[in-house]
């Protein structure tokens, strides 16, 4: 079943702008008409054909994967004089658990709507049939897994989702030609400009830009940043980024060690994403590596051009990297009516030095990847954008609970891949000629 993210139920009611775990909504969203569902294999052959089509980006090395997510949450109560953690039943008329689903992205596209899975609190599951809920984004949905009265000590989600990944190559010489539209942005873009939790809060005076603006008027010596065309401005700014913050956790993700048999160590597992908002970093200078792309991510929108965070899995990180962020913004090659979005792995820059590369060369992970076969993406949004909630830090999946959402509970996230069998490659033509209407 598919919906859209209205309040017409508990789970519903879009949040913008309010701190995690929060119960009341501090804003509603009138939901935007949406695409009809796109039949299975169909945005494959779109990607496919666009290989052919697009003068600004190519996409090579298909990558085919089955995603299976994992959320384990345990109830808690507060330690008595003796130390001890009780677990507490939790009873409820109704528990909803979110969980974020990417139908298509710079880099990947799923290849159908079919999500598997189960909510399960003891043997026998409570849901496995989910509703697809619509995001603010044509490219985004929520899985949604609904059960009715009952009673549990914890909460077992797995989600299995299939999608199709490729790496990309960016025309750079040809993109940076590209203009600023006269006109409105499309509809997909004109979205990543709404507020969002941890990027772009709602703010009650629209005078105070506060430290995201403040660095982005020093950066540009108060002028107009449009001045320069869209790809420049996005590197230059990639760069003062990478200047700026100073990394101070690596990892970018919080760790909790649970312990195995008694040879063995703690075993760690990921309980969620370690960030702090966009304005803190600007203000501070310091962060993790998810910091860099939720400032990245802000800095751009601040600047007018249309950007999105991406949360992926990294198959080849270790346990505390695995979840990582990088950037998308779009390319409108108005006159041309082609939209290209285009990648930027700001933390692998980071680790090779970009702050100091040359801006009138091309960089790799800026627009041209080639790990990004490997790299899933999972999420838009760091929490779902609705009346849900998670627990200590953001780990994309929120939980609501009818009549009283717990206060205290212990969560983990565990995400793999596998390969999915694919019968024969596609064949990658060469690249596509250069379109009229761009300016050198």
């Amino acid at each position: 079943m598919r919906a859209s993210l209205t309040a017409s139920a508990p789970w519903a009611v879009v949040l913008l702008g309010v701190a995690l775990g929060a119960t009341t909504p501090a804003a509603a969203q009138t939901p935007t008409a949406q695409p009809a569902p796109v039949a299975a294999k169909t945005r494959v052959q779109a990607r496919l054909d666009e290989i052919g089509q697009n003068p600004y980006m190519t996409y090579r090395r298909q990558r085919d994967w089955t995603v299976s997510t994992r959320v384990l949450l345990l109830s808690l109560e507060p330690a008595n004089r003796y130390g001890y953690l009780f677990r507490p039943q939790w009873e409820f008329s109704e528990l909803t658990v979110v969980f974020p689903r990417v139908v298509e992205s710079a880099t990947a596209v799923a290849p159908n709507d079919s999500i598997r899975g189960e909510l399960r609190f003891r043997a026998q599951p409570s849901d496995d049939t989910p509703d697809l809920v619509d995001g603010a984004s044509p490219h985004s949905q929520y899985a949604v897994w609904v059960s009715g009265p009952d009673s549990a000590r914890s909460v077992r989600l797995r989600q299995i989702q299939d999608m199709v990944c490729w790496d990309t190559v960016f025309h750079e010489d040809r993109a940076r030609r590209v203009d600023w539209p006269t006109g409105p942005w499309p509809d997909d873009a004109e979205a990543t400009f709404a507020a969002q939790q941890w990027v772009s809060p709602i703010r009650s005076d629209p005078t105070n830009q506060g430290p995201v603006n403040d660095l982005l008027n020093r950066w540009t010596n108060g002028e107009d940043p449009k001045r320069l065309r869209p790809v420049d401005l996005a590197k230059y700014l990639t760069r003062q980024v990478l200047r700026h913050v100073r990394i101070v956790r690596p990892a970018g993700n919080l760790p909790r060690n649970t312990r195995g048999p008694r040879s063995l160590p703690a075993i760690p597992i990921l309980e969620g994403l370690r960030v702090q908002t966009a304005e803190d970093t600007a203000r501070l200078g310091t962060g993790t590596r998810s910091d860099l792309a939720v400032l990245l991510t802000a800095v751009l929108r601040a600047a007018g051009l249309p950007t999105r965070i991406v949360a992926g899995y990294d198959e080849e990180e270790s346990t505390l990297r695995q979840i990582r962020l990088w950037v998308e913004f779009c390319l409108y090659d108005e006159p041309n009516g082609i939209v290209t979005w285009v990648p930027v792995d700001v933390i692998e820059l980071h680790d090779r030095g970009a702050a100091t590369h040359d801006l009138d060369l091309p960089w790799k992970f800026f627009g041209t990847s080639d790990r990004f076969h490997e790299i899933v993406p999972i999420a838009y949004d760091l929490h779902p954008p609705t009346r849900v909630r998670a627990f200590n830090s953001p780990a994309l999946y929120g939980i609501d609970v009818e009549p009283n959402i717990p206060s205290l509970a212990e969560q983990s996230l565990e995400i793999s891949v596998t390969r999915t069998p694919r019968r024969a490659s596609p064949v990658h033509p060469p690249v596509p000629a250069e379109p009229g209407g761009v300016q050198p």
